[in-house]
């Protein structure tokens, strides 16, 4: 008997970038995703849909995941199986979490019931990537992602991807190979979430949109600063930028929903010239460093209060010809 397992990674995205109004598109964002806590999803054949989880995903997650598979059908695909999400990352702290295990599920059934679509059909189908892209394009593309978002429309609000309205999904730019010596340091796994879903429609909306320079120096931090280091390896310019978009742009609305240690540790690795970024809406932290350097970052982290993991690898730019994401076995 046929069974597909389909993996998915956990992304890490670094910042929105024009939530000021500040260009004639608006939302966008860059990010990576890190080789560690995949998201696991088996199909077997079944004469209907079942969907079997390890008691991990929040209801809402799972909604979203049967929505995704009802427009499926209604593009004349078969979605009948058993499906089971055995593993997935933790909920609500910057991982990506619920498009994780949408993608993943869909291209575990996609290859069960040999659906022949793009990923670009993936995400249309998912209700998804209406913010940003970054969850798809690393899980698809790999490497250093950076998608455009929305063109600029004053009337659709600031709202997140899980209120996508008639928006389509946003638009990719491209992908770059992440420097393989720099690592991914994680702290604050631990910490209680800095924001329900259920708020996020209202802090956008409250919060956005911000001051139009602060947006104009994001593109500027990101397109002739985090980008070019990153392909001339250049550390240092890169944490200079990075840095940089963390107090001045989106993610300096964020800090408020942090935690006094957050906060602290963000100052202190500053402090000493590291990379350092919130993810999403956080409370998880991202350290950028060189492998010589974990135990400098672990006792940061445990002088701050924060748990840490790490140090990972970046999932590599992998330039897929194939309509299936590439982390797929398939048992005959």
């Amino acid at each position: 008997m046929k069974k597909v397992t389909a993996y998915g990674y956990p992304r890490l995205h670094w910042s929105l970038v024009d939530m000021a109004a500040a260009s004639k598109r608006m939302f966008g964002g860059f990010g990576i995703a890190i080789n560690t806590y995949p998201t696991v999803a088996v199909a077997e054949p079944e004469k209907e849909l079942c969907i079997e989880t390890n008691g991990f995903i929040e209801e809402r997650t799972k909604h979203n995941l049967i929505l995704a598979l009802q427009t499926a059908k209604s593009h004349g695909l078969n979605i009948n199986c058993k499906l089971h999400i055995q593993s997935n990352v933790k909920q609500h702290i910057g991982f990506g979490s619920s498009t994780q295990i949408i993608l993943t599920a869909m291209d575990a059934i996609s290859s069960l019931n040999n659906w022949y679509v793009t990923p670009k059909q993936i995400i249309e189908m998912s209700g998804r990537g209406r913010v940003s892209l970054i969850s798809w394009s690393t899980h698809y593309y790999g490497g250093f992602c950076i998608d455009a978002g929305q063109p600029y429309n004053p009337k659709s609000g600031y709202l997140p991807s899980h209120t996508p309205g008639n928006r389509k999904p946003s638009t990719f730019i491209g992908s770059w190979e992440f420097p393989e010596e720099w690592k991914i340091s994680l702290l604050g796994e631990s910490s209680d979430v800095a924001m329900p879903p259920e708020n996020e429609n209202a802090f956008m909306n409250t919060n956005a949109p911000i001051d139009k320079q602060c947006g104009v120096n994001s593109i500027i931090e990101l397109y002739h600063g985090i980008l070019p280091s990153i392909i001339e390896k250049d550390y240092t310019m890169f944490a200079t930028s990075l840095n940089h978009i963390q107090c001045i742009g989106w993610n300096s609305i964020e800090m408020s929903l942090q935690q006094e240690k957050t906060l602290s540790a963000l100052q202190m690795f500053w402090e000493r010239n590291f990379a350092v970024a919130i993810s999403s809406f956080g409370p998880l932290l991202s350290v950028i460093h060189f492998e010589n350097e974990t135990p400098i970052i672990m006792k940061l982290a445990k002088d701050c209060g924060l748990s840490y993991s790490g140090p990972y690898d970046v999932i590599k730019k992998h330039n897929i010809t194939s309509p299936y994401n590439p982390f797929i076995r398939v048992d005959e």
